[in-house]
């Protein structure tokens, strides 16, 4: 209930979150979402999907997930930056992305 409050209040311009492990960065829709994957996925080397291409990707359903819901009743993007690794950040890989997304809201 916090983190809903903070969203629909805070309203942010882009929200990155990150998971393990699919080597993906999928876009929730919302806005320019497909557009900022696409960048963030060129810069750190990952395959850039579309929540409405994702189908079985995972090979099962989820229900419930933060990035439906902003889109859903708030119309906020959200990337969901999936990496290769469970065990490793793969932070150098990622930094040049994650600072690039830092200066959309500029």
């Amino acid at each position: 209930k916090a983190l809903a409050n903070y969203f629909s209040t805070n309203r942010p311009r882009l929200t990155l979150t990150m998971h393990s492990h699919g080597g993906i960065v999928e876009a929730n829709d919302a806005a320019d979402s497909v557009t900022l994957g696409g960048q963030y996925a060129q810069l750190a080397y990952y395959r850039a999907i579309p929540a409405y291409a994702i189908g079985n990707f995972f090979n099962y359903t989820t229900t419930g997930a933060f990035e439906d819901w902003a889109n859903d009743k708030l119309g906020l993007p959200v990337l969901e930056v999936e990496l290769e690794s469970p065990t490793n950040d793969e932070h150098p890989r990622n930094l040049s992305a994650l600072w690039a997304m830092t200066r959309v809201s500029q």
